[in-house]
């Protein structure tokens, strides 16, 4: 899917839940033989509002304050679950994901050996590695 060609066409742009609404479907038409990949979507909506939704391998589509994929998944939800609270800084943010990710890279050789993170914010998106092993 082309999302630079959905905006000319429509002359509007597309926005996050769109953007994981055309993905969900290029997921689920391939559902017979997927992808074997999951997906998150994130980016800042009009009015500058955040948004966060977590695609599995069929196209199913959930919107969440926070999201791990993967085959650490569970370790690192566990981590996001306990630490996640409403109204956290930049900082406790990265900081949360970042031990999340270390708990799971830690217990599931799976999990790689660094972190990869896309920090968004309504001016600019930043990357970030951090490696671990």
């Amino acid at each position: 899917f082309n999302f630079t060609l959905y905006e000319q066409e429509a002359g509007i742009p597309l926005s996050v839940y769109g953007s994981a609404k055309l993905l969900s479907t290029l997921m689920y038409s391939r559902r017979l033989v997927p992808f074997l990949t999951e997906l998150i979507v994130a980016g800042v909506d009009e009015g500058g509002v955040p948004k966060l939704y977590s695609l599995d391998a069929v196209g199913s589509v959930l919107e969440d304050k926070y999201a791990a994929i993967g085959t650490g998944t569970e370790l690192a939800l566990a981590v996001l679950e306990k630490g996640f609270r409403e109204n956290m800084s930049r900082e406790e943010a990265i900081r949360l994901a970042e031990d999340a990710m270390r708990v799971a890279i830690a217990r599931d050789v799976l999990s790689g050996d660094g972190i990869d993170f896309l920090i968004l914010d309504e001016k600019a998106a930043e990357e970030k590695f951090i490696k671990l092993r």
